[in-house]
């Protein structure tokens, strides 16, 4: 029963986002943490994702059902390319690479004066930075380094964003044991 509230409580929040959106023509920034990567050599400094990496990054497309995405951006690494993947081939797009030392999606971003909805792939100390550099505060902290369910969602116009962290895990767990049963 809480799994169920809490997924009930998750699409609410992502339907009350998107309908804002539509109606208001505003821009949706939907910020993931790369998914899970390999750490067996510590020396490498651009590890894939692991299997259960490669597995969240497709589940994220089923969790949230975006109508639509018009572009998708990543660092220039492979766990966060990789990332951004399964969001570029669904809705037919190029991830687009940006730097991680970026201060803001607005930096790199044109605004137009539609709706438009971006998927953001970046790191555990980069896009809670970056969701703070939209909303014009410091309200997100850096992940915890085993955090990766976490979605940060930021939408409206410059000057009057709504934002809302939404963690996945709960669905993740439903839909995984839905897949061993």
């Amino acid at each position: 029963m809480k799994k169920t509230m809490q997924f009930l409580r998750l699409i609410s929040i992502l339907s009350a986002v998107f309908y804002a959106q539509v109606s208001w023509s505003q821009t949706t920034f939907v910020l993931l943490r790369h998914a899970e990567k390999q750490t067996e050599n510590p020396r490498d400094k651009n590890p894939d994702l692991t299997p259960e990496g490669w597995a969240r990054a497709n589940d994220w497309l089923k969790v949230l059902q975006l109508p639509q995405v018009d572009a998708v951006y990543s660092t220039p690494f492979l766990r966060t390319k990789n990332t951004a993947q399964p969001w570029a081939r669904a809705y037919r797009l190029e991830v687009q690479e940006y730097l991680p030392t970026a201060k803001s999606p607005l930096d790199w971003i044109t605004l137009s004066e539609r709706p438009q909805t971006f998927v953001i792939v970046g790191h555990s100390n980069t896009i809670p930075k970056l969701a703070n550099a939209l909303i014009g505060r410091d309200f997100y902290a850096d992940y915890p380094e085993a955090e990766y369910g976490s979605v940060l969602v930021v939408s409206g116009q410059p000057g009057s964003w709504q934002h809302y962290k939404i963690n996945t895990e709960p669905f993740k767990k439903t839909t995984d044991e839905k897949m061993v049963n």
